[in-house]
This record gives structure tokens, sequence and C-alpha cells, in this order.
């Protein structure tokens, strides 16, 4: 882990170092002949909310001395304590990201930090005096509403305008007058 997130590239990494097209075909061939299980780690330790609150608390910073009218908003996902088998496939974050080829985080670990996360986004609100939109707990945690770990179906739209406008409204920011 490293505080300024060097340790992740997202989808981004395939543009920085693009496999040679032989490798990529090995890769994939081998793959089907052999493949490593990964170890499955479980953790309740998450370094990064250290810079999060950080890099949260600087944005809030900046927007206000531009006096920038500032919610903060909790991060909906799928995981929830009630396992369910039917989703797993559906868990990008879970099956592909995390620690590499070797490593991937269990189900647990995933739902903790998505808990902690919110967690910390709603303590920054309420020190800070910030309205928050707690959209995590405006959609529902099941595939009808979620493609994957956190992105959403089509389903999931109006009820996530509603949740923001709603938000927007209690908090002052405008009115509908």
């Amino acid at each position: 882990y490293q505080d300024d997130y060097g340790h992740f590239y997202g989808p981004i990494k395939e543009i920085i170092k693009p496999p040679q097209f032989h490798s990529f075909i090995w890769e994939k061939f081998k793959h089907i002949w052999y493949h490593e299980k990964r170890e499955i780690i479980t953790t309740n330790t998450f370094p990064g909310l250290i810079s999060f609150k950080r890099n949260i608390n600087t944005l809030i910073d900046l927007a206000e001395k531009d006096s920038i009218k500032i919610i903060l908003m909790t991060q909906p996902s799928i995981y929830k304590k009630e396992y369910d088998k039917k989703i797993l496939p559906h868990l990008k974050m879970l099956n592909t990201e995390a620690f590499g080829k070797k490593a991937k985080w269990s189900y647990e670990s995933v739902l903790n930090g998505f808990i902690k996360y919110n967690l910390l986004i709603k303590q920054i609100s309420a020190e800070r005096n910030i309205p928050l939109i707690d959209l995590e707990s405006k959609i529902p945690k099941t595939l009808k509403y979620f493609i994957d770990d956190v992105h959403y179906t089509d389903s999931s739209f109006d009820l996530v305008a509603k949740g923001v406008t709603g938000g927007i409204l209690k908090a002052g920011i405008i009115s509908t007058e």
C-alpha cells in the first residue's frame, strides 16, 4: 500500500504497459492449462483510510476556500452481511483486483472495507458539519440494482436521482422555489 495510491492503477495499467500480442496469447493459453489458486486474504485493517481521510479533508478545505457548497455521500455497493452466492460471479473488484495474480481479498474483507470507508465519510460529515447523503442505504443490494460490486443497472437510476436530489434539497443547497 502507498498513501499516494501509486500501488493501484486500475484499468489504466493496461494502457501504461500494454502486453505484446504473443505474450497476451501465451498467457491466455497457459491459463487454460495451469492456473494457481489465489490465496484469500482476510483483513480488517485498511491503511488507505488514513490517506482517504486526508484527501477528503483537503478537498473540503479547497472547496470551502472558494465558497463552494459541499455534500458528502456514502458509496453504495452490492456487499451485504447476508452472503449471496448468486452475486459472486458479478463481483469484479473481488474477483479480479486486490492483490494481483497470487492473492485476493475475502468477501468479508471487502464488505468490512466498504463499511469502514462509509463510516469514515459519515464521521467527516459530522466533524465538519457537512451535509451527508447516505446513498448506500437507499440502493437495495441485489443484482436488480447492481451489475457488479458498485456499478448500477438502469433500475437504480431513479433511486440514485431521488436520493441525491432529496439530499441536496434537505441540505438547502438549492430550493424548489
